[in-house]
């Protein structure tokens, strides 16, 4: 499941590495988000709809119009608890219109760059209901993904007031967490 906007990447590469999965693609139902007139998106997914005709169980796009535009950097502070909102109103909606039966989603940010050709496999593999992949941002190695986090230990004695913005805690990268990235060392 993947919500799509213009503002983001070339929908030709994410359906490339989409195809290049290789988990069983008759397996795999594939359902688009678009959500503020892209447009591209539309076009890319149209074509492909012909040309993947059997090779996935499923191919959706539905549009819906909330009115936002993404003006803003996606880490910018401002207007975060709107951004937030907005993407749990998509994924209620996608998964309410476009997806069926399915055991298991995953939802994949528009933004990620390079899909490893196993992601899936790696996933189920870990037999949990709930499981986050590590993004990785190119170039750095960090976790693109800061909203999955396990406490440090000293993060009890941290006061948290000064990082509450607009209702969501939001203190600087590290400050008592350990990212995913981190987590890589520990039995979680």
């Amino acid at each position: 499941a993947i919500l799509w906007s213009d503002t983001l990447q070339d929908p030709d590469k994410l359906l490339s590495e989409l195809a290049g999965l290789t988990y069983p693609n008759r397996q795999i139902s594939l359902a688009f988000l678009i959500f503020d007139g892209s447009a591209g998106m539309e076009e890319a997914l149209n074509k492909k709809k012909e040309e993947w005709a059997g090779r996935f169980a499923r191919l959706s796009m539905v549009t819906r119009d909330y009115g936002f535009a993404w003006r803003r950097s996606f880490t910018e502070n401002r207007g975060r608890w709107m951004r937030s909102s907005l993407m749990s109103r998509c994924r209620n909606f996608l998964m309410h219109h476009a997806l069926a039966k399915e055991d298991w989603i995953l939802w994949l940010d528009a933004r990620v760059a390079r899909i490893p050709p196993d992601l899936v496999d790696r996933l189920l593999k870990v037999r949990k209901e709930i499981v986050v992949p590590n993004c990785i941002l190119l170039g750095t190695g960090q976790s693109f993904d800061l909203s999955s986090y396990k406490w440090q230990p000293q993060a009890g004695q941290i006061d948290w007031q000064a990082h509450i913005i607009e209702g969501l805690l939001d203190p600087p990268a590290g400050l008592g967490r350990w990212y995913l990235n981190d987590l890589a060392l520990f039995d979680c």
